[in-house]
């Protein structure tokens, strides 16, 4: 029987806008998770969009979304590879770091073993070095939660302080929180001072306006820098399950391996770049001028390359495991995303956004203050200087000579004003 309105008796939910879809695919590729499992995102809300295997596979071919099995050509996926290894100063990523770094930024999906031998082809001490360096985990148990957002971890990092780098007053802190049950990094902050109380509440409160919610259990270590977080957490009954619960450093386990894995992939590349500026006496910390351009330039960088491990990280495999108790064997995004197919509910206490603006207001500095690595005077006249350069990409291999530029442009205008 003829059928004019092409309505075939299923019906697959309202199609998305193209750009809506073309993003959505896009970022399962940049996960690299599975067509199947691609799939069960597409039925979840909030797009609910039913589809086949053949229609999954036409939309990827018509987005020109990147698959494994269509790499680019060896040229393109070696200067990929290389570019990645020439970052990399402590040889601490291999293979499969790499490949997710380039998945991650969503254009080329390149195989593991190209991969592989790209690396052995160009880079083979990196192998033997990373070898050499491995070390033993700390030992540790099963972790388990009742749900997501059930538990948080938060955690400050310390690698980039003034007491890390040795290099005078300069220096910064990282802030970052955690989610448990998916093991997604929340977000991240490169901060004046990671020790002070008020500038933690802030990026906590930073973090909850993202995403609008608070866990039922945050869990820290006995830092003086969390007392003020500490009065945000919920009213709930403590003898149940406590709302805050700090604990040694070592053993808040959640965000410690976190760092684990920033150090690995960025962070000690990024410690390693800004040292070159004592190594090669291309900073002087009895310079005041030098002291506010550090300060200025350096926290910058490094906030774009905790975006950058952010992005990574959540888009990475958990590799399965048979005996964790925790979802596995897909990444921390698409665990976040959808709780209910791994048999979890979403357990968050939702916060509404003129909560978050009351507490703000209660702290004893404002974010601004938090926040404020040079004064409006210094903050305004490098602004000025950055974009009379063209405003260069801010990364670390380009730092000190971005700094040696912009110096003695702000010498020369403070000369000009005597």
């Amino acid at each position: 029987m003829p059928n004019p309105d092409g309505v075939n008796g299923y019906y697959n939910g309202e199609v998305p806008p193209d750009d809506v879809l073309q993003a959505e695919l896009l970022q399962y590729a940049k996960e690299r998770i599975p067509l199947k499992r691609r799939l069960e995102r597409l039925e979840s809300p909030p797009l609910c969009y039913h589809i086949s295997f053949t229609k999954l596979k036409e939309l990827n071919k018509k987005f020109n979304i990147p698959t494994s099995r269509k790499p680019p050509p060896l040229p393109l996926a070696t200067a990929l590879i290389c570019d990645k290894i020439s970052g990399d100063v402590q040889k601490r990523n291999g293979p499969n770091e790499i490949l997710k770094m380039i998945a991650s930024e969503g254009k080329y999906i390149i195989p593991r073993a190209m991969t592989r031998t790209i690396m052995a082809q160009n880079d083979p001490l990196g192998f033997d070095v990373r070898y050499r360096a491995a070390r033993a985990p700390i030992p540790r148990g099963v972790l388990t939660t009742r749900g997501l957002n059930h538990e948080g971890s938060a955690d400050g990092h310390e690698k980039f302080s003034s007491l890390a780098l040795q290099m005078g007053p300069v220096g910064f802190g990282i802030y970052a929180f955690r989610e448990k049950l998916s093991g997604r990094m929340l977000h991240g902050a490169c901060v004046p001072n990671a020790r002070k109380g008020s500038t933690v509440a802030h990026v906590y409160l930073d973090m909850v306006s993202v995403h609008g919610k608070i866990f039922r259990q945050l869990t820290v270590d006995h830092g003086s820098e969390t007392g003020d977080m500490k009065t945000f957490a919920p009213d709930l009954d403590d003898t149940e399950w406590p709302a805050f619960v700090p604990l040694q450093s070592t053993r808040n386990i959640c965000i410690e391996n976190l760092w684990a894995r920033w150090l690995k992939t960025y962070g000690r590349n990024l410690q390693a770049a800004i040292l070159e500026g004592k190594v090669n006496r291309l900073f002087h910390a009895l310079d005041e001028l030098d002291v506010n351009l550090f300060q200025w330039i350096w926290p910058k960088i490094a906030q774009r390359k905790l975006d950058e491990f952010q992005q990574y990280w959540n888009c990475h495999r958990i590799r399965k495991q048979k005996r964790k108790e925790l979802p596995s064997g897909t990444t921390p995004l698409d665990i976040y995303a959808t709780p209910h197919d791994y048999g979890y509910d979403d357990l968050g206490i939702v916060v509404d956004q003129g909560v978050v603006d009351h507490l703000r207001r209660q702290l004893s500095v404002s974010r601004e203050e938090a926040f404020q690595f040079v004064n409006d005077e210094f903050n305004a006249a490098a602004e000025e200087v950055y974009a009379e350069l063209g405003k260069p990409e801010l990364v670390p291999e380009r730092g000190w000579r971005i700094f040696a530029n912009m110096r003695a442009r702000l010498a020369q205008m403070h000369d000009d004003s005597l």
